[in-house]
């Protein structure tokens, strides 16, 4: 791979950002930079892969972000044209392309709000494999998460409420990351979202789901236990027992004992 010449990066990237107005000969420069410093390789999904794999350069995280840096001035002074670029970026098949597009719906004003959703689960549709999913909904609501956060509760809402398992997934991952963020401090509006998860469990989104019954018992240790206290007084099942004795370990020794208590009295009820 040849060396990273700085000057020579920065008048590539000039050259690349003047093609803003028009997306198909953007692409074209954004894959002959990414190709001159890179070899091929491929990335495969995980959990629900939708496609086999997607192609991705092994491209220096110094490029991409020397590229994002200089978008970030044309986000500010030409928002509706960069807007218009992501389209293009979403439909090609890199991920380095997918990555770029998601930056900058994650960058754009909060006036565009609506059009950044609007693409955010738009995209989500399309068959993608796991990595760029994440991706595109971490990187894509950073600034809703952050400054509309019950606009951002919303829209996982719907991911949560989709038929889609993968796109329930993806809404889980993101409730288990904003509880980890120690600046997130509305924890409680979060338990009446996961509850039907709880009270109707489903094999195919319970590893997402245990992800966030691990972060709430590690943020609020004693309201998740409640919580799940009144899971299974509403549903004693033998299914909602046993997933909440998973979650056992993730509490301390008192917590583990009123749970463990609890799931044997259903048990024997």
């Amino acid at each position: 791979m040849p060396a990273v010449d700085l000057v020579r990066l920065r008048s590539q990237i000039t050259e690349l950002v003047s093609l803003i107005n028009d997306p198909k000969s953007f692409l074209q420069k954004f894959h002959d930079l990414l190709e001159l410093y890179n070899s091929w390789t491929l990335k495969s999904g995980q959990d629900i892969p939708s496609k086999p794999l997607t192609k991705s350069y092994k491209v220096p995280q110094q490029i991409i972000k020397q590229i994002e840096y200089k978008l970030a001035d044309q986000i500010k002074t030409t928002p509706q044209v960069i807007l218009d670029l992501t389209d293009a970026l979403w439909q090609d098949e890199t991920l380095e392309s997918k990555n770029l597009a998601a930056y900058i719906l994650g960058q754009m004003p909060l006036e565009y709000s609506d059009q950044v959703k609007e693409r955010i689960l738009t995209w989500s549709e399309t068959r993608l494999t796991t990595a760029a999913l994440d991706t595109l909904f971490q990187r894509a609501t950073s600034k809703l998460e952050q400054e509309k956060p019950g606009e951002w509760q919303e829209l996982v809402l719907g991911f949560l409420n989709h038929y889609d398992p993968a796109m329930q997934i993806l809404g889980l991952k993101a409730i288990a990351n904003v509880i980890e963020n120690p600046t997130f401090g509305n924890i409680p509006s979060l338990f009446k979202i996961i509850r039907p998860f709880l009270q109707e469990p489903s094999d195919i989104t319970q590893n997402a789901l245990n992800k966030v019954i691990k972060a709430l018992a590690n943020r609020t240790p004693i309201e998740t236990a409640y919580m799940l206290k009144q899971v299974l007084a509403d549903n004693p099942s033998k299914t909602v027992s046993q997933n909440i004795r998973r979650y056992v370990p993730y509490f301390q020794i008192a917590e583990q004992k009123n749970l463990l208590d609890l799931i044997r009295k259903s048990s024997n009820s």
